[in-house]
């Protein structure tokens, strides 16, 4: 697993054998506000038209930010079209503990007409073992 981004609220890795993006919240999250969560959200965006990956498992357990039903919107109408567009599959999340958060994502992710299978996961490995699956 390679290291393809990192800032002071993310780091993103990029596996080729298993064709994953990872990326993992950092607890700073909770300095963010929403312009630089857009700002982080679209480095998730480039780096898999980069590398253009089948599957995204996306680590929230340090994920430390409220995400506002405006920025759930953006996300259903920027990022996962593009997600669609470059190939995306599979989005595992690993979720936070702290339930602001966890709910947040969760809604966020609820795009019922997506062709991306998403599930969410107590642990990094389970979130694996889903994604490596046929």
């Amino acid at each position: 697993m390679k290291k393809v981004f990192e800032s002071t609220y993310q780091t993103i890795f990029y596996d080729s054998l298993s064709d994953t993006l990872t990326k993992k919240w950092n607890p700073m999250s909770s300095a963010m506000d929403e312009d630089v969560f857009k700002k982080e959200v679209l480095e998730i965006v480039q780096m898999v038209g980069r590398h253009q990956p089948k599957n995204v498992l996306d680590d929230t357990q340090n994920f430390r930010f409220t995400i506002t039903s405006d920025l759930q919107d953006w996300v259903n109408s920027e990022v996962l079209p593009s997600f669609i567009e470059n190939g995306i599959k599979k989005y595992a999340v690993v979720v936070s503990e702290e339930i602001f958060s966890k709910v947040s994502i969760e809604q966020t992710l609820r795009d019922q007409d997506s062709p991306i299978q998403n599930r969410y996961f107590d642990s990094d490995t389970d979130a694996r073992l889903w994604l490596n699956e046929n």
